[in-house]
C-alpha cells in the first residue's frame, strides 16, 4: 500500500485513476473484489483517502516499530468495545492479542464479526454502525 500511494501520488494520478485500480483490489474477506463487496460509493471514498494519505502512515507497521509506545496491559478506565475481524481471514488483532487484552481489561468486550476483514467497517457497514450505536447507548 506504500508503494501503491508513493507511486500513483508521484504522476498525480486522477481520482479514477486511484477507484480503477482499487476496484479491482481482491477484497480483504475473500468475497471477491474490492468494488463487489464495498460497492462503487465507498471504492471511491476510499479512492479520495488513498490521494490524500501520507504514505509514510503505513511505515511503523512495516518496519514493526508502530507499537513501541504501546502499553496494551496498562489498565483503561473507560468502557471499551473491539470489533475483531473473523479469526479465518487474518486479523491485525489475533486471539493472542484478544487473550491479553481480556486478561488486561476484563470489563471491556470483544465482539468477532463473522465473515469481515480488517476492513469490517466498510465490508459490514450497517453491523458496524448497529455495534456502535448500541455501544454509544449503553454507554450515553
Amino acid at each position: 500500500m506504500r508503494d501503491f500511494t508513493r507511486q500513483v501520488q508521484e504522476r498525480q494520478a486522477t481520482i479514477e485513476e486511484y477507484e480503477v485500480a482499487l476496484a479491482v483490489t481482491p477484497a480483504g474477506n475473500g468475497q471477491g473484489s474490492m468494488a463487489e463487496v464495498l460497492g462503487a460509493e465507498r471504492v471511491r471514498a476510499r479512492a479520495d483517502g488513498l490521494a490524500r494519505l501520507d504514505p509514510e502512515v503505513f511505515s511503523p507497521a512495516i518496519e514493526g516499530d508502530g507499537l513501541e509506545d504501546v502499553r496494551p496491559d496498562d489498565p483503561v478506565s473507560c468502557p471499551v468495545v473491539v470489533l475483531r475481524a473473523d479469526p479465518a481471514l487474518h486479523p491485525a488483532f489475533g486471539e493472542e492479542d484478544e487473550r491479553r487484552f481480556r486478561t488486561a481489561h476484563p470489563g471491556a468486550c470483544v465482539k468477532v464479526v463473522a465473515g469481515a476483514s480488517h476492513l469490517l467497517h466498510d465490508e459490514q457497514p450497517d453491523r458496524f454502525a448497529s455495534e456502535l450505536e448500541a455501544f454509544l447507548s449503553a454507554v450515553g
